[in-house]
């Protein structure tokens, strides 16, 4: 069988062609979208979706999505004057995947000063081993290095 273009091959499958078409969409109003949005939002908020022109932003916090929803008379305006027809803007919350879930790893242990860590352990002794705030103490500086 004759090697052949991964365009080729997804030009003759209609699945892939629609999916390839969706996916440039995407990309295309992701690229009007960092154009018109405000810059704190457009960094904590991304293109999700446009379909039946209706586009679906999502943002990674409700704060975001509030100011998001605020803002869609004058994002929908914006997006008109750069020539993309819209019926409507809908915000969906989503927060992000953090970057060590993303590896299957656990987060670094974090660093504690020495003299730090020796005010917590006098702390933590002080308190004894039946109370919380002493248990919890003990575990902080068994986790960190």
């Amino acid at each position: 069988m004759p090697a052949r273009k991964f365009d080729q091959i997804v030009s003759e499958s209609d699945a892939l062609a629609r999916f390839r078409a969706q996916t440039e969409r995407i990309a295309r109003m992701q690229r009007h979208y960092e154009k018109v949005a405000p810059t704190p939002l457009k960094e904590l908020s991304h293109v999700a979706n446009f379909k039946q022109d209706v586009l679906v932003l999502c943002a990674y916090s409700g704060a975001v999505a509030a100011r998001l929803r605020q803002l869609t008379p004058s994002l929908c305006g914006a997006f008109e004057k750069n020539g993309v027809k819209l019926s409507g803007i809908t915000v969906i919350v989503q927060a992000p995947r953090p970057a060590d879930a993303s590896s299957g790893r656990l987060a670094e242990p974090r660093l504690i000063p020495a003299e730090a860590r020796e005010h917590i352990e006098n702390l933590s002794e002080s308190l004894g081993e039946q109370d919380s705030l002493g248990q919890a103490l003990k575990r902080l500086l068994e986790r960190s290095r």
